[in-house]
């Protein structure tokens, strides 16, 4: 999903160029990730590697969920029996260290504080610090509905069924759904 160009956004991606001490993700596949690593501040968890998750796919040819191995039959199950509901869904699961970065920059602010040190909620909207998100993990997934069903309908029967996948809303965001609700 293309994300919008706002000033924030330009400003963000700009300031991330210049390389004035913002701290950089390891590249995947490097031994540094998921431990601590040059340029990650110290005591943050980088989050899973690509190559160690599941990809569940979306029906229309919409893509696929990347999660957590252990709980992609589970998401599995969820996509397909939303489909046979006919609420057809599939969203944006996890996300690398880099992508909780630059969406820090695009919602919170272009600061070094900011992206690493801002509470979630003081973000717009609120977001994770990186190293912080169940994204990262592979534990959580921002649903969106796909043609012929709307957000109001998809939010009803994921409120609805989401739990019976081990699955539980973030109270502040309809689309947001993890192993924990956080």
């Amino acid at each position: 999903m293309r994300r919008p160009r706002t000033v924030r956004a330009i400003l963000a991606t700009a300031v991330a160029t210049l390389s004035i001490g913002i701290p950089a993700a390891p590249t995947l596949g490097s031994p540094a990730v998921g431990q601590a690593a040059v340029g990650v501040p110290a005591g943050v968890a980088t989050g899973m590697a690509e190559s160690q998750l599941r990809w569940v796919g979306c029906p229309q040819d919409a893509g696929a969920i990347g999660v957590a191995p252990w709980l992609a039959d589970r998401v599995e199950r969820l996509v397909s029996d939303a489909l046979a509901d006919g609420v057809p869904l599939c969203g944006g699961g996890w996300r690398s260290y880099q992508e909780q970065v630059d969406l820090r920059f695009q919602n919170c602010g272009v600061s070094t504080k900011a992206v690493y040190e801002w509470p979630a909620r003081w973000c717009s909207p609120p977001t994770a610090r990186p190293g912080q998100s169940m994204h990262e993990q592979g534990l959580a997934i921002d649903f969106r509905p796909l043609r012929g069903v709307s957000r109001p309908d998809m939010y009803r029967w994921l409120r609805a069924h989401a739990r019976e996948y081990g699955l539980y809303q973030l109270p502040s965001e309809n689309w947001h759904y993890s192993t924990t609700g956080g």
